[in-house]
């Protein structure tokens, strides 16, 4: 229904015809995408295991810069429509997009299981198998009375973890809006004709597209969120600081910068993402912390928006200093939340008898098929001492 409605929407926006249609047009845009990442972060989550997940979000967040590579010969296809039917270029883009996008989601309904129990693809052993898989680490997870709790949506919003991601995705969304935004304009002002520019902006996301599901794979097989967010922002780092130091006569060195910049921006989201699902366990403490976390990356959005005027022009030494600083802060943010992990697990470990001791007062240890053990683990969620926090 999100991705429909976002379809939707995107669709009308082309049949705008003034400024404040278009404004309009664009909040009822962001009311529909809004929650669509973290509604599909979350579906994710509950279909794939902790050492798989980033893999997956890999998979799903690449397609962003995919498009980001295509986006630039869509546009240079579409510039040939212009007042075909009577509409501009532009409209024929959000059209095209809208419907695509309507149509997509209404197959999704039908192809994608609500769950594991009610995928038609599965036999009863292997939804067994996969449910236990998922349960192992987390029997929480198993709990199928689980209900609302507004207490377990403060768990998740005062954990130490969830409020530096959070921080961390504010940066993070300042860095990956402003090169999808941005990036046709920082081309063209190397130089560029408007066509060539449109060709030139594919080749850094098809790089991203390579590098995320890279990343993916080595943080899913390696168990190293940490690593990979450290490194990606180290090497988005490095891209943003030679644009910013090369001279705007060097153009080929600066769009060169853009392969560094844009694959380290966009590999930050897939282990960013994995990591507030990862360590917050509940259903409902999963989710808002997945909500939570990302909705500080759209304020990010709004914030990149004014990183570009043409007025900076080549160099936009404003904005990529913006950008250093968000790279640096998320490279700090990383391994803050690193060290928080890493203790609360310590922490938990030693005090083991002490959390769980208001469902063992006798110590004796719990049954794994008493309601205790389950009650344990669906009132504590990720501060219960077997779960062990990722990093």
């Amino acid at each position: 229904m999100i991705s429909c409605a976002w379809g939707l929407v995107t669709f009308c926006q082309g049949f705008t015809t003034n400024f404040g249609g278009l404004v309009v047009a664009r909040l009822f845009m962001g009311l529909a995408e809004g929650g669509l990442y973290p509604a599909i972060l979350l579906y994710l989550s509950h279909s794939y295991s902790r050492d798989q997940l980033q893999m997956r979000i890999a998979i799903f967040y690449s397609s962003a810069s995919l498009s980001g590579s295509f986006s630039g010969l869509l546009a240079y296809a579409i510039l040939h429509l212009h007042e075909t039917w009577g509409k501009p270029a532009w409209a024929w883009l959000f059209f095209i997009e809208g419907a695509a996008t309507m149509l997509f989601a209404t197959m999704a309904a039908f192809i994608f299981p609500a769950s594991i129990n009610t995928n038609r693809l599965l036999n009863d052993k292997e939804k067994q198998i996969l449910t236990a898989r998922l349960a192992r680490k987390a029997p929480s997870t198993l709990d199928p009375n689980e209900k609302f709790k507004f207490s377990e949506v403060l768990e998740a919003i005062k954990s130490p973890h969830v409020i530096i991601l959070t921080i961390t995705q504010f940066m993070s969304g300042t860095a990956a809006y402003s090169v999808t935004y941005f990036t046709p304009t920082i081309v063209h002002s190397l130089g560029y004709s408007p066509s060539r520019t449109q060709l030139m902006t594919s080749p850094p996301f098809a790089v991203a597209f390579v590098v995320m599901l890279a990343g993916g794979y080595f943080s899913d097989r390696c168990h190293a969120r940490a690593l990979t967010a450290g490194v990606s922002a180290a090497v988005a780092f490095v891209g943003f600081m030679l644009f910013l130091l090369l001279d705007p006569s060097q153009t080929h060195a600066k769009y060169g910068s853009l392969f560094l910049a844009i694959p380290g921006v966009f590999s930050l989201i897939p282990p960013i993402g994995a990591w507030a699902a990862n360590n917050s366990d509940g259903h409902y403490r999963r989710a808002t912390a997945i909500a939570f976390s990302y909705s500080t990356s759209t304020v990010g959005g709004i914030l990149s928006t004014w990183l570009f005027p043409h007025s900076q022009a080549p160099r936009y030494r404003p904005g990529i200093i913006v950008n250093l600083v968000c790279c640096a802060g998320i490279l700090l943010g990383v391994t803050v939340n690193y060290a928080w992990l890493r203790y609360a697990n310590h922490y938990k470990s030693t005090h083991r008898s002490r959390i769980l001791e208001p469902y063992d007062p006798d110590g004796h240890g719990l049954d794994p098929n008493s309601p205790e053990h389950l009650r344990a683990w669906t009132e504590l969620g990720d501060k219960h001492p077997d779960f062990k926090y990722v990093y």
